[in-house]
């Protein structure tokens, strides 16, 4: 047993180190730095929005090549943030000093608040519909445009963090 933790807490320092090494290079890439003005930082979340918006609307309304085009485009800015972030939010606890991590804290809990609050919504929508047809010609989301309404909430809650991160850091 003693062996099995030894080899555990090896390969967790082996990991660790590759991860400091990776937080190190990320911490230092200077590559980026036009991207990482305040400025430009919000333009990058902007567009993270929009093209997420085009997604949600392109798959509501069943254009496939729209909704490829916007999704390629998402992961793409989706990577450029994680690149402008230094991936900040997603070093461990070991690899930041204190500040990061209470500015990580208060990303995070936007982040969650954010996204619950778009399931809220989600969910307020469906009540609504599921209300306006008892009374009226209103329809209730059926389950294709559930699901689709679902994975636009899962990409939005992958980019809340950094977005929110990006958004209010005034130096990266």
């Amino acid at each position: 047993m003693n062996d099995r933790k030894q080899q555990a807490a090896e390969i967790r320092e082996d990991v660790m180190e590759k991860v400091a090494e990776m937080a190190d290079r990320d911490l230092h890439d200077t590559r980026f730095d036009a991207w990482r003005s305040v400025s430009n930082r919000r333009r990058l979340v902007i567009a993270t929005v929009v093209v997420l918006l085009i997604y949600g609307f392109s798959n509501y309304f069943e254009q496939p090549i729209i909704t490829l085009l916007a999704l390629l485009a998402y992961f793409a800015l989706l990577w450029l943030m994680r690149i402008v972030s230094r991936n900040i939010p997603d070093l461990p606890d070991e690899l930041v000093d204190e500040r990061m991590r209470e500015v990580r804290g208060t990303v995070y809990r936007h982040a969650y608040l954010g996204t619950v609050g778009l399931l809220t919504v989600a969910i307020l929508i469906d009540i609504g519909l599921s209300l306006a047809s008892e009374f009226t010609t209103a329809q209730r989301l059926t389950g294709t445009q559930w699901f689709d309404l679902m994975f636009f909430v899962f990409f939005a809650t992958l980019a809340v963090p950094n977005a929110i991160f990006l958004w209010n850091e005034p130096e990266i």
